[in-house]
């Protein structure tokens, strides 16, 4: 279903992961994802649906349960969910800009960064509109 690389790297930094599939994607969930300061519930079930030919493929959007807010609001582009294996999932829309994604050189460890370095960014930008 994934890569050798991506295997490890969860059996290494997500040991309460689960990995299933659904029709072409491969669903990932990181039990106990740690959401940057200003987002509540600080620790969340984060989904990843990886695209069929991930990681040569881009993947896009990400999933959190429970219901995630930021400084008291829902964040930005979430007010959507979805039923994923069986439960209820807030979706971030959140889409890389072009170019972001290297096939070949990125891996599931990257998106997971780049979800923290969007998430990050957000709480950021909140904290300073505040």
């Amino acid at each position: 279903m994934l890569p050798e690389p991506d295997i490890s790297y969860l059996a290494a930094r997500w040991p309460g992961h689960t990995i299933t599939q659904e029709g072409a994607s491969v669903i990932v969930v990181l039990a106990g994802y740690e959401l940057p300061a200003g987002f509540q519930p600080r620790h969340v079930d984060l989904c990843l649906m990886l695209p069929f030919g991930f990681p040569e493929t881009q993947p896009d959007m990400f999933w959190a349960n429970p219901t995630v807010t930021l400084h008291g609001r829902p964040p930005a582009a979430t007010e959507i969910t979805q039923q994923i294996i069986g439960r209820t999932w807030q979706r971030f829309s959140r889409h890389l800009p072009a170019g972001a994604w290297r096939p070949g050189i990125d891996n599931l460890q990257s998106w997971v960064s780049m979800i923290g370095t969007m998430l990050e960014r957000e709480a950021t930008r909140e904290r300073i509109a505040a």
